[in-house]
């Protein structure tokens, strides 16, 4: 009978602390990950630049092709969607803007581009306008985050229930946002690259006459972690 009664005393007090904590535990809470918490938006945006065109040029100057090359740089870090080159139309220096856009065209092909990456449009402007700008345009993506430190209701040094604190992993993803080149990365991935066939066949020549396919290293590629002898 004594021990029926404390099987039935030590159930009940299980019981009792399982319902006592009860309170302090959420489980939605608890799963709820930082990046659920504090998203990361990615949105997309467009990056532009006004390049000078001055009445009576056929050809960018060093100074312009320099601006053009920097911003083209950046496109083929960051940009989505092809480059539009937009030409103004109806001001007085519409022909030598022309002119420049199609100069920039050339500079887009020197840097890598595609003909189908580049897109040359026009915009009107009024004849008034004596020096209208070639505006160059790409698609980019912009990370925006939850700004951090804002709720500190709850007390770090009592947390029953185990859970991370409302700023916890804020930080984190502002510095993710930040520090990522290409913010269009956290959407999808970057195409990969064609495979280089020449290089292949090689190995592959070597592996079937039994010969080591890796590359040989020059004495200057060679290092030694340390000197120290081991004796």
């Amino acid at each position: 009978m004594t021990h029926r009664f404390a099987l039935t005393l030590s159930v009940a007090l299980l019981a009792l602390s399982v319902s006592g904590c009860h309170k302090f535990i959420k489980p939605a809470e608890q799963v709820t990950s930082v990046e659920q918490r504090f998203p990361i938006k990615v949105d997309a945006d467009t990056a532009t630049y006004k390049l000078a065109a001055p009445a009576g040029t056929n050809r960018l100057t060093p100074t312009l092709a320099a601006e053009a090359r920097a911003f083209l740089a950046v496109y083929r870090a960051k940009g989505h969607d092809g480059l539009t080159v937009s030409a103004p139309v109806g001001s007085a220096n519409a022909k030598s803007a022309k002119a420049l856009a199609l100069d920039i065209g050339r500079l887009a092909g020197e840097a890598g581009l595609a003909p189908e990456d580049i897109v040359l449009s026009t915009y009107s402007v009024s004849s008034s306008e004596p020096e209208a700008p070639v505006v160059m345009s790409f698609t980019r993506y912009v990370a925006t985050v939850t700004q951090c430190g804002q709720d500190w209701s709850k007390n770090l040094g009592h947390s029953f229930g185990n859970k991370p604190f409302p700023n916890f992993g804020c930080a984190t993803q502002n510095n993710l946002a930040a520090m990522v080149d290409d913010p269009h990365d956290l959407l999808a991935p970057r195409p990969v690259d064609t495979a280089d066939a020449e290089r292949r066949a090689a190995v592959f020549k070597k592996y079937r006459n039994g010969e080591s396919s890796a590359t040989p290293r020059t004495q200057d590629e060679r290092a030694n972690v340390s000197n120290v002898d081991k004796d």
